[in-house]
């Protein structure tokens, strides 16, 4: 009996050192995902806004052409 519990301590012991080792190895990559998510979210953002902001432009560029052929055709 007293056999059987040295081995089971024994057991414990490892797995708990594997743990220790895996979450060690985990703890890294956990910040570099992390790391990652933020500059997606970010260059989503800026996606985002480029976006925007083409959509702007595109309907200035439509206006001033518009204007530039009432120009043309006053003169």
């Amino acid at each position: 009996m007293e056999n059987q519990q040295d081995e089971l301590e024994k057991f414990a012991y490892v797995f708990n050192y594997k743990i220790r080792e895996l979450n060690n190895e985990i703890a890294p990559r956990q910040h570099e995902v992390k790391a990652l998510i933020k500059q997606y979210n970010n260059m989503d953002n800026e996606y985002d806004i480029v976006c925007q902001n083409n959509e702007k432009y595109s309907i200035k560029l439509a206006d001033y052409k518009a204007k530039l052929k009432a120009t043309e055709k006053e003169l």
